[in-house]
């Protein structure tokens, strides 16, 4: 089903890219979860689920502008998530008990995972970058030809908007752009239209081979605003690394954490289990860390583990600025 059909006349103002359901998995012992602010480097004070992962009217096709396409796919994400959340403990409890995981639990595990890593903000900004550079090089072909074909472009783009740009005006719009003083507005509509392979990368992510650590220490597994973390191997080819050469790594609970392994050939145990004890406490940082290094804004947690993880980011702040003035 494409989130894009369905019609409703409600309005939800806030929309969450991550469900609620999933990040009060995380919070405090008085349903508050704990909040670094990656770029101020510190703690924010502790807020409940329902105001944070979110943004006004997310899935405009300008953030923050109310139209129709908006409100269809926030009921679609809010019916996806009413059926994760009534399905996903129970796997869950699985999990943590030992039984086995048959395939299409397996799968709805990772459409869970693929929902969370094509719908935030890391895979906007991801194609908000790719569309910004694709219709730079254009530009840049289209202002490097002749007068001639130059004057045609824009005597076409003034046809579509049904204006006329003056002679000034055109020069103005090549010396930015030759500058880089124009700012590109782009939509958030070939980001939504990725919506529709939420099916088919949850096949691929259920087709990888995965090892479920099972964490039995004090410290619980953190998640961010960007759940699913994606490291890719180093680039060979020119069109870089397939799926299947790359690794996933996704907090499913503070106490179930899930690395998608590359899986080439995809021999082996689809699901290998670790589990965790407290003399493995450092394996669970190096996890947490794992996921911080790639958030976009924010970390999320138990304030006591966030405390932890802000202390490593010091530390190797410290450490790199040392470093630099040792070299100069």
């Amino acid at each position: 089903m494409s989130p894009t059909n369905r019609v409703t006349p409600q309005i939800t103002i806030r929309q969450h890219y991550i469900p609620q359901f999933y990040m009060r998995k995380f919070t405090d012992d008085d349903n508050k979860i704990g909040v670094l602010n990656c770029k101020l480097h510190k703690l924010t004070p502790r807020k409940s689920p329902k105001s944070i992962a979110c943004e006004d009217f997310f899935y405009g096709l300008q953030t923050g502008v109310p139209d129709d396409i908006s409100q269809s796919v926030e009921d679609f994400f809010q019916d996806l998530e009413g059926k994760f959340s009534r399905l996903l403990p129970a796997i869950e409890e699985k999990i943590l008990t030992g039984q086995k995981i048959e395939g299409g639990e397996k799968w709805h595990i990772a459409l869970f995972m693929s929902m969370l890593w094509i719908r935030g903000p890391a895979m906007r900004e991801h194609h908000r970058m790719v569309s910004e550079d694709l219709a730079r090089q254009m530009m840049a072909m289209t202002f490097s030809r002749s007068k001639e074909d130059i004057n045609a472009f824009f005597n076409s783009f003034d046809r579509d908007r049904g204006e006329i740009t003056t002679p000034e005006q055109r020069k103005t719009i090549i010396d930015g752009f030759n500058k880089n003083k124009f700012k590109m507005n782009i939509s958030n509509h070939l980001h939504m239209r990725m919506f529709e392979s939420i099916d088919n990368f949850a096949n691929l992510f259920a087709a990888k081979n995965w090892t479920i650590y099972i964490n039995k220490t004090r410290t619980g597994f953190i998640t961010t605003d960007n759940p699913v973390a994606e490291i890719l191997p180093p680039i060979t080819g020119f069109y870089g690394p397939d799926f299947f050469s790359r690794d996933h790594y996704f907090a499913f609970s503070p106490k179930v954490f899930i690395h998608c392994r590359p899986s080439i050939n995809r021999a082996g145990k689809s699901i290998r289990r670790k589990t965790l004890f407290e003399e493995d406490e450092r394996k669970v940082l190096e996890l947490n860390m794992l996921l911080s290094y790639r958030a976009m804004k924010f970390i999320y947690g138990s304030e006591v583990t966030l405390k932890t993880i802000l202390g490593v980011i010091s530390f190797a702040k410290k450490q790199q600025f040392k470093a630099l003035t040792q070299k100069s």
